[in-house]
């Protein structure tokens, strides 16, 4: 699963880009945006929202037993009780998100590419019924990009390349 978005925004100011720097240059570009990208899906979890507004409540018997599993969990942690958050029980999915960017692209991606060692993270299967409410679950979806991030994304090419 990857986040696939271009606004004619971002891609107007990379063709300024490619046209002015270097592919060393892009390089480095691309992996600052790729980072950008990153904590952006990273806030849609700590603030448990999607492109259309917070994520919907877990269901009653859901959220009793994962209450039920998580405490145990934390108290044979010896950590104390906290509420916790919506698809953040073990905190494997959160911390799974890794990026990818070169002279030519920039990506975040759950889990990495499967035949791409350098990449790291570890593959969530369930990332995509999450994100796309597959099944019996509700929509929790967070592999987008947040409009302020895209407007951040266009200012940080022109200031790369020495515009605006």
């Amino acid at each position: 699963m990857i986040i696939n978005t271009t606004t004619k925004e971002i891609g107007n100011a990379l063709k300024k880009a490619q046209k002015r720097l270097q592919p060393r240059q892009m390089e480095t570009l691309f992996k600052r945006i790729s980072l950008l990208m990153r904590r952006d899906v990273i806030d849609h979890f700590d603030k448990e929202r999607g492109p259309s507004g917070r994520w919907k409540a877990l269901k009653k018997p859901r959220q009793r037993k994962r209450d039920r599993v998580a405490r145990l969990r934390r108290r044979a942690a010896g950590k104390k009780s906290v509420k916790d958050k919506i698809l953040q029980d073990t905190g494997t999915l959160k911390r799974s998100f890794v990026t990818d960017s070169d002279a030519t692209h920039a990506k975040v991606a759950v889990g990495g590419d499967k035949t791409n060692k350098k990449s790291g993270g570890r593959v969530v299967d369930y990332a995509i019924i999450h994100n796309e409410g597959l099944g019996d679950m509700e929509q929790r979806e967070f592999m987008y990009m947040s409009k302020a991030v895209a407007k951040d994304i266009v200012k940080r090419i022109l200031k790369h390349i020495g515009g605006k």
